[in-house]
């Protein structure tokens, strides 16, 4: 589910986000881990984008601090309305749907492949 992995870009954006939606509630570290069950290390190196974490996961971080997850993935959310948008515009959004529900079914459902494919990385 969580390995530790070379850090990534998105991994450390993602982690960036999290400590700062943390802070703008006046959370400390210890307050989150204590809502997601993990130690306050666990959830510092998560911030600092040490861990590589599923959809799952990110949804139980994101309910934790109050938020959608769509905020731990991108600053804008609009970003990927837009994204959404112009796709069913150009009548993709069936290929999009399937893309997704196929990266589901072969296990790939992550962070990573999600962005790769609304292209929001």
């Amino acid at each position: 589910m969580r390995t530790r992995r070379p850090r990534t870009p998105l991994r450390k954006e993602i982690g960036k986000r999290i400590r700062a939606l943390r802070t703008e509630q006046h959370m400390m570290v210890v307050e989150l881990a204590d809502k997601l069950g993990l130690s306050q290390g666990y959830v510092s190196a998560l911030e600092h984008g040490k861990y590589a974490f599923d959809i799952e996961f990110l949804c139980r971080i994101a309910d934790a601090l109050g938020v959608h997850v769509i905020n731990l993935i991108e600053d804008d959310p609009s970003i990927v309305s837009k994204r959404l948008s112009r796709v069913w515009d150009r009548g993709e959004f069936r290929n999009l749907v399937y893309q997704l529900a196929k990266q589901f079914e072969q296990g790939h459902w992550s962070v990573v492949a999600c962005s790769r494919i609304l292209k929001i990385e």
